[in-house]
């Protein structure tokens, strides 16, 4: 479908756009909504902004390679979460267990499982299993006895399950280049 021009140079169908959006500010405007009514000033003045698919490696280059540009995010989020000092494991090393001093330490009792879950954060997001921690807190006695029967029973089994070692991370940019991974917490 071809647009036709208005007479000042502009297409109708680019004119009927610019008028719903100037509506959509007034009314929101006249609603005292100045929260939303601020996002979307600065959502049209910023324009569409796509989601980052590089970024600069530890020399300034730009890294347009996606499996390179993995790579970066997760030595950087790696050295976050493990210190700077982490070494990875790497695939041609054999799976060690970790073995203690030949100390044995008990499973987990009820009550630390029943502060553990009360002491949980509200309002946080929901882990790779979309479980959110008020689930747990207010799911009652018989839920915590549940989880401390699992608990005890991988303990028990000397396993974790692999969803157990899953999680999602959202990099949060504070300021600077959003091409450098450093920017980012």
């Amino acid at each position: 479908m071809k647009d036709e021009t208005d007479n000042h140079g502009g297409t109708i169908q680019g004119s009927n756009l610019e008028r719903s959006g100037c509506e959509e500010l007034e009314l929101l405007s006249t609603r005292n909504n100045a929260l939303k009514f601020y996002q979307t000033i600065r959502r049209e003045r910023e324009g569409f902004k796509t989601g980052a698919n590089s970024c600069k490696n530890e020399n300034g280059d730009l890294v347009t390679d996606v499996q390179r540009a993995l790579r970066l995010w997760r030595e950087h989020l790696s050295a976050l979460l493990n210190g700077e000092n982490y070494l990875p494991h790497r695939d041609d090393e054999p799976e060690s267990a970790i073995d203690g001093d030949g100390i044995d330490i008990p499973p987990p009792v009820y009550d630390e499982v029943r502060i553990t879950i009360t002491r949980l954060k509200n309002n946080k997001t929901a882990g790779a299993d979309g479980l959110p921690a008020e689930l747990f807190k207010y799911g009652g006695e018989k839920l915590v006895r549940r989880m401390h029967q699992l608990l005890r029973k991988q303990w028990a089994d000397e396993c974790m399950p692999d969803d157990w070692n899953l999680c999602i991370l959202c990099p949060v940019h504070e300021k600077g280049d959003t091409a450098n991974c450093t920017n980012y917490r």
